[in-house]
């Protein structure tokens, strides 16, 4: 009986020392392996840990990316004042300017001037936007004030990325001889305004204020937009044409070339700030630079602007600048520019 009893003690003994020898060899079998094929082990025991590692390796690397092709990140392009957007889009656009200046002597005299400018554009490809603008100027000077529209310009902006943080824009515009205060015998108060309007809006865009010519525009603008940063650049070539009022302009043909730079960084999303140089050169020889030789050049220099959404489609990026004329002849009639501008943005 005892050496039965022994056999069994023995046998029992073996067994378990057996199930002992399994059990502490099985982790060094491949852990994956055994959490997918053992049922029996708890799950939170040998899978919970594999995935606080592979969260922890692997989530850091995925908030830039995400964060970056966020639709609703805020646009990284600082929009201009005065030159030309880069980006094609649908676009309506009320920008308003009012000038001061004072004549000197002889004349001695104070007056303004206020130049509202309608453009309006449709993205009919990523890289492509019809485009159409009009304006309405209004002068007084004296006691006396006249009030003219514009001529109406139409064209294309073709945009496109050059590199990551480039961006080329491409403008092609005529203006059409539709406006008012113009040829050989004009109302003398609507005319004064529309040569008011020149001075007012030194810029490419002043060309649709003259109204007794067609003016061809082609010009070229190239960003750097990067880390809320914008700087770009702008050149324009303007070739005058006149159809109407020969009697009471000499030129035939004028050639102007117009360039511009801009900076402007966002100190929040929804807030920019940004500066603006702007210098007209012209090529020939006009009527105003054989009297005047310094009318030839001139250099003027510019404010804050929001982003705001409206809703799914629609954001309004309103803009609020102050300009100071730096070189003669504008300087020399003290000019000083406010612009309210007012794009929305579909």
């Amino acid at each position: 009986m005892n050496r039965f009893l022994s056999c069994i003690i023995a046998i029992v003994g073996g067994y378990c020392g057996w199930v002992g020898s399994v059990g502490a060899e099985e982790p060094l079998s491949e852990p994956g392996a055994s959490a997918v094929t053992t049922d029996e082990r708890p799950a939170a025991v040998s899978t919970a840990p594999e995935t606080s590692v592979a969260q922890a390796v692997s989530t850091p690397e995925q908030p830039a990316a995400d964060n970056s092709a966020s639709p609703s990140a805020p646009a990284a392009y600082a929009l201009p004042f005065y030159l030309r957007g880069v980006v094609p889009g649908t676009v309506a656009r009320l920008e308003s300017t009012y000038a001061m200046y004072k004549l000197p002597a002889p004349v001695d005299e104070s007056g303004n001037t206020l130049t509202s400018v309608l453009t309006a554009s449709y993205k009919v490809a990523p890289w492509l936007a019809p485009i159409a603008r009009l304006g309405l100027v209004h002068n007084s000077l004296d006691g006396s004030s006249g009030t003219a529209i514009s001529n109406l310009g139409v064209g294309g902006l073709l945009g496109t990325p050059v590199s990551t943080d480039f961006k080329a824009g491409f403008i092609v515009l005529v203006t059409l001889p539709t406006g008012t205060g113009a040829g050989n015998d004009p109302n003398a108060e609507n005319a004064s305004a529309v040569a008011s309007a020149s001075p007012a809006r030194y810029a490419w865009d002043g060309a649709i204020f003259a109204n007794n010519d067609s003016v061809l525009i082609g010009g070229a603008d190239l960003a750097y937009v990067a880390g809320g940063l914008t700087v770009q650049a702008e050149a324009t070539y303007l070739q005058f044409i006149r159809i109407r009022g020969d009697n009471v302009q000499k030129d035939e043909l004028r050639s102007l070339l117009t360039t511009g730079l801009f900076a402007g960084y966002f100190l929040i999303p929804e807030l920019s700030v940004g500066a603006e140089l702007r210098y007209g050169h012209w090529l020939s020889t006009p009527a105003a630079v054989e009297k005047n030789s310094v009318a030839r050049n001139n250099l003027s220099a510019g404010g804050v602007r929001g982003y705001f959404k409206l809703g799914d489609s629609i954001s309004l990026r309103p803009g609020l600048s102050y300009h100071q004329a730096l070189d003669e002849p504008l300087s020399d009639a003290e000019y000083k520019y406010v612009q309210l501008d007012l794009p929305f943005v579909f």
